[in-house]
């Protein structure tokens, strides 16, 4: 594909790149700087590795100066871009902070932003590298006119064009209101509106007028995203990406909050709050490399997919996947929670995910769920960066899932163990690993394990590819020892979700659960 993407260099802006088929790179400069333009392909995939791969550039001393050439040109540019800067150095940070400390001046620049996430960022990066922050200048305080002129209110709050609406895969209409050019995020324009006692009317106003101004319309409006879906098309990366225009009202809302804050209409207490929500990387999932799939995690063959053709027959025979759980890994850890998801890149794309969870024998019965929010304890500011420190976790479950809904870097869905648990016995999260928590001595009791097995998120048709992916939360003997002493008698909860339909909005469902007692002795179950 590095062959491909170089021959579309007039869409992508990319530099040309010194390689032929079945050639590697020789430049290390150009591709660090292909790298880079990789990252500006709105497929979160691809954004995601390309980011692991500048950190690994940035430990090559003699790649400094064209990493920091690059650098420097994000942090000065606006959204997107500086967000991808900062996460870069707060990844490094730790191991590279006289490179770091290179950036001193932008730093300090951006600590004072008019982008709420971008100015948070900075001094968090700050606050590490000992760097004295600038206060707000106070022409800041005034409120641009926009805020204080009457508008009409907002009669009808209702989407006028409803996602279901769209044809599967359809390109976002242009529209001139503006609460339907903010969408999704009308519910965040609100709460911003409750929090400053602003009318939703002139935020989302104001809103839709930065927009216009931050970034031209021309590169997230209807055509910019036909232009893209192409673009991807042409060289086989139907992948799923984030569409332009919701990055775009996300970056104008970050700002409006920033003006309300600086004006003393949002107070410091409800501007961190807002950080969850405008949050746009997770420090913590960005640098994680999921494994291969574990082997006794079964997924369908390609040389099997004939047996998917008979749809409707296959979703009455869920029951069969509740014998694909497990309830070891490796025959020395216990399996606190799962969460397996495979499809077939078919027409109709059938998919399966399978859903387990060790919890409280009085674990309510809210009907069978049909998402993984909707059997996990799960909220959507949790977020991996804040882990274990997480708030509103009142469910009795042995394990909590992440899910965060706008971060575009390390926005990777996460199941690990309930931190109440871990607090409550005495451990403590460790650097290493993922999730781990070890006891006093610095013994593995519990951890996550993270592994794919391609892109679920691709688009159909391609008939002879499975691809799945997934989570484990698994706990040693004895930790599982432990948690039973703590928790008592508890259950175990399997569901399996079966899928399959071309119009992503009206699909056939099959659902199914099973509750069991966890009863564990040397790590053999008793049921």
């Amino acid at each position: 594909h590095v062959s491909q993407l170089n021959d579309f260099v007039d869409i992508t802006e990319l530099p040309p790149l010194p390689i032929k088929q079945d050639q590697a790179v020789s430049d290390v400069d150009s591709l660090v700087r292909f790298t880079f333009k990789l990252s500006d392909i709105p497929i979160p995939e691809l954004q995601n590795m390309a980011h692991q791969a500048i950190i690994e550039f940035a430990c090559i001393s003699q790649n400094g100066f064209v990493l920091s050439s690059e650098l420097k040109t994000q942090l000065s540019q606006v959204g997107m871009p500086q967000v991808k800067a900062l996460s870069v150095l707060n990844g490094i940070v730790g191991e590279c902070a006289d490179f770091v400390t290179t950036f001193k001046s932008e730093i300090t620049t951006l600590s004072i932003s008019n982008d709420l996430c971008v100015r948070l960022m900075a001094r968090k990066l700050a606050s590490n590298l000992s760097i004295d922050v600038a206060p707000v200048p106070d022409d800041r305080q005034k409120l641009p006119f926009i805020y204080e002129i009457e508008l009409p209110e907002l009669d009808n709050k209702k989407e006028a064009i409803p996602y279901s609406a769209l044809s599967p895969g359809g390109t976002l209409p242009d529209m001139g209101d503006p609460l339907e050019m903010i969408r999704p995020l009308s519910a965040e324009a609100e709460l911003i509106a409750k929090m400053s006692n602003v009318p939703l009317q002139n935020v989302v106003t104001r809103a839709l007028d930065l927009m216009q101004t931050l970034v031209p319309e021309e590169q997230w409006n209807k055509a910019a995203e036909e232009e893209l879906r192409e673009w991807m098309k042409g060289i086989d990366l139907e992948l799923a990406y984030r569409r332009q225009r919701p990055q775009i009202a996300k970056l104008a809302l970050s700002h409006v909050a920033c003006e309300l804050l600086d004006a003393g209409q949002i107070s410091l207490i409800n501007a961190h709050f807002l950080e969850s929500i405008f949050m746009r990387s997770d420090s913590y999932m960005l640098p994680v490399k999921p494994i291969e799939r574990p082997d006794y995690i079964d997924v369908p063959d390609a040389k099997d997919r004939d047996l998917l053709h008979h749809n409707n027959e296959w979703l009455d025979t869920i029951s069969e996947s509740l014998l694909l759980f497990r309830t070891s890994y490796n025959n020395d850890q216990i399996i606190l929670g799962e969460l397996t998801k495979w499809c077939w890149l078919g027409w109709e794309k059938p998919t399966e995910t399978r859903l387990s969870m060790v919890c409280h024998n009085e674990w309510p019965n809210w009907g069978t769920p049909h998402y993984a929010s909707s059997f996990f304890p799960h909220k959507m500011c949790w977020a991996a960066k804040d882990y274990p420190n997480i708030e509103g976790i009142r469910e009795p479950s042995l394990v909590i899932y992440g899910s965060p809904a706008y971060v575009d870097l390390g926005g990777t869905k996460w199941l690990a163990l309930n931190p109440a648990i871990g607090f409550s016995l005495g451990w403590s999260i460790s650097s290493d690993g993922l999730f781990r928590w070890v006891d006093s001595s610095g013994e593995l009791m519990v951890e996550s394990i993270f592994w794919k097995d391609g892109p679920v998120g691709r688009q159909p048709p391609k008939m002879d590819d499975v691809c799945s992916d997934g989570w484990l939360v698994v706990a040693t003997l004895k930790a599982v020892d432990a948690i039973r002493q703590l928790t008592g008698e508890a259950i175990k909860i399997d569901a399996v979700i079966r899928s399959h339909g071309k119009n992503p909005y009206a699909l056939e469902v099959e659902t199914i659960e099973n509750r069991n007692q966890w009863a564990l002795i040397n790590g053999t179950r008793l049921d």
